[in-house]
């Protein structure tokens, strides 16, 4: 509601049909982004197991060089032990009851109970050369790593806003992203690293390689859908949508990128 007023008063001009809009609006755009937050969670746990147990092992997580410091290793292990889905998920119940040791199961199978949140601060705790690596691995086209481990933080406190039925458009989120330095896209538009477009920005770039992804046509179709909307608080350029339509590239970025 506050979206469309000024100084606790409606503005001039409002009707209940716009609001009815926004709502639904505000709805789509929460199931999108759910939907694509979830598929870039699968792939970075299979691209985290598929290089950490590749090169350090199933139970990479005991050796302490494979962590920046004491703490992290400490961190994870504490993450790891106290994962509650250990205890519940049969195929997790299987290795406890044929193994005695490891006390813990191997990374890959650990990985499919960890939240989107736990697997952000076990990224933050890797080694960088393997950090650069996993993200190298994740978005090849795009300088990721220095951030990378705030941004699935991030992501994953979006996702919980999406599953909750908050809202989350015209929203200013509490944690921040990290400020890429190498994606010249993001400086040029002004990207607030606290809104929505920040969060369609960063998972474009996330999911820019992947398979199944067109998350950025479906986007570009939610906001023709509801062209009354105003995104100028998001710093996207609403006629460059419009102009381009569906051009054959489909590439969000670029529409960021546009002068």
């Amino acid at each position: 509601m506050k979206y469309f007023q000024v100084n606790d008063n409606f503005s001039k001009n409002t009707t209940f049909e716009d609001i009815v809009n926004l709502y639904n609006f505000d709805k789509e755009l929460k199931l999108l982004v759910f939907d694509y937050i979830r598929l870039l969670e699968v792939s970075l746990r299979a691209k985290i197991c598929l290089h950490m147990c590749t090169n350090y092992g199933s139970h990479w997580f005991y050796d302490k060089n494979n962590f920046k410091s004491e703490k992290d290793y400490r961190k994870t292990l504490e993450i790891l032990e106290n994962e509650k889905g250990l205890k519940k998920d049969t195929f997790i119940k299987y290795y406890f009851e044929k193994y005695s040791e490891p006390s813990l199961p191997p990374f890959w199978m650990i990985s499919e109970v960890l939240s989107m949140g736990d697997l952000s601060k076990i990224l933050n705790g890797l080694n960088f050369k393997d950090l650069k690596e996993i993200a190298k691995d994740l978005a090849p086209d795009y300088f990721v790593y220095p951030v990378l481990a705030n941004w699935v933080h991030v992501l994953a406190t979006v996702r919980n806003i999406c599953a909750h039925h908050s809202r989350l458009w015209n929203r200013e989120l509490k944690i921040k992203f990290s400020e890429p330095q190498k994606i010249d896209e993001w400086h040029s538009k002004e990207i607030k690293n606290n809104k929505v477009s920040a969060v369609c920005f960063v998972i474009s770039v996330l999911l820019r390689n992947h398979p199944y992804n067109d998350f950025e046509e479906r986007f570009k179709e939610l906001l023709l859908k509801y062209p009354n909307i105003d995104i100028k608080s998001e710093y996207i350029d609403n006629e460059s949508i419009k102009s381009r339509d569906y051009d054959s590239d489909g590439n969000l970025i670029r529409v960021w990128d546009e002068n």
